[in-house]
């Protein structure tokens, strides 16, 4: 492999365990730019493709791509997990906004597009 493999695993593991704190700190701001950074990792990995000629890998690169693949591993959780908040959270607001359908599910409601206070 060589150099320039070994440099976009660093690149694209920075950008991913830098994801992985945003989400950390979840905000509106912080997940518009873990999914910026996302993409960008993304492209670094798919750069270092056609560097990658199947000839031998040295423990360098090696220890890039176990860190890249544990970056992304946690980043992972951390998705999964937001993901679940969410749908919970769209449960409950369906609840308390819509109550149960005839089943016992919560009921569907239409997200917010716009509100207006007058003071």
């Amino acid at each position: 492999m060589g150099l320039a493999v070994n440099r976009h695993l660093k690149t694209a593991s920075n950008q991913v365990i830098h994801a992985g704190e945003l989400l950390l700190s979840p905000s509106p701001a912080n997940l518009d730019q873990c999914a910026v950074i996302l993409q960008s990792a993304i492209k670094e990995m798919e750069a270092f493709r056609p560097d990658a000629d199947g000839s031998g890998v040295d423990g360098q690169e090696l220890e890039q791509a176990q860190r890249l693949k544990t970056a992304l591993t946690d980043t992972r959780r951390l998705l999964d997990h937001a993901a679940r908040f969410h749908q919970n959270w769209l449960r409950r607001r369906g609840v308390i906004s819509g109550g149960y359908t005839q089943d016992g599910n919560p009921a569907a409601v239409d997200g917010i597009r716009r509100l207006m206070v007058k003071g």
